[in-house]
């Protein structure tokens, strides 16, 4: 990336909300998503019957923690750091119950691990080199599982490969309706 001219002559790359995170193009990025805000770009389920879509209240003091905890790490260039943390918060999808249930630290982590995962698929000049392969499984608790994958359809190859049969193995084939987990 080549840095914006400070003389005034071209307006900055932060100046453009399109441009004010990193992005690596690709059949797995949100960019057309968050461009046009489109819930059904983002296979996302709002308030149908037998669903109702969570609202985690402390999300935006939670960003705030997030994006100050972001920000001392120093793995995301200063400059950026609110940016990506609104990009994940808003363009991703992300069900509240997510947010509601992980630490400030974790979603740091994964924000990190994300930038990082876009950062080496830029240098390698190829989108298709974006991957993503985090998880955290605390069997009384639940999962975390992001992984590369298209929305909505079961892969067979990757990161995420095996993580649905995870899933149902560790979780949904031992549920009751005492204990039982949300998808």
């Amino acid at each position: 990336m080549q840095p914006s001219p400070t003389d005034g002559s071209a307006p900055s790359a932060l100046a453009d909300p399109s441009k004010s995170y990193l992005h690596a193009p690709g059949p797995y990025s949100s960019n057309s998503s968050s461009r046009t805000n489109s819930d059904s770009s983002l296979h996302r389920i709002k308030n149908v019957p037998g669903y109702t879509t969570p609202v985690f209240t402390g999300k935006e003091e939670q960003r705030e923690k997030v994006q100050n905890i972001v920000a001392a790490k120093g793995f995301i260039p200063r400059e950026l750091v609110a940016n990506e943390v609104t990009w994940f918060y808003t363009q991703l999808g992300i069900d509240d119950t997510y947010f509601r249930n992980e630490a400030p630290e974790v979603i740091s982590d994964h924000i990190i691990a994300l930038f990082g995962a876009k950062v080496l698929a830029y240098t390698k000049h190829d989108s298709s080199k974006l991957v993503i392969d985090l998880e955290r499984i605390d069997e009384q608790r639940g999962a975390t599982f992001i992984h590369t994958s298209a929305p909505g359809r079961t892969t067979t190859v990757g990161p995420g490969a095996i993580c649905e049969s995870r899933i149902d193995e560790i979780f949904l084939d031992k549920a009751t309706p005492n204990n039982c987990y949300r998808l």
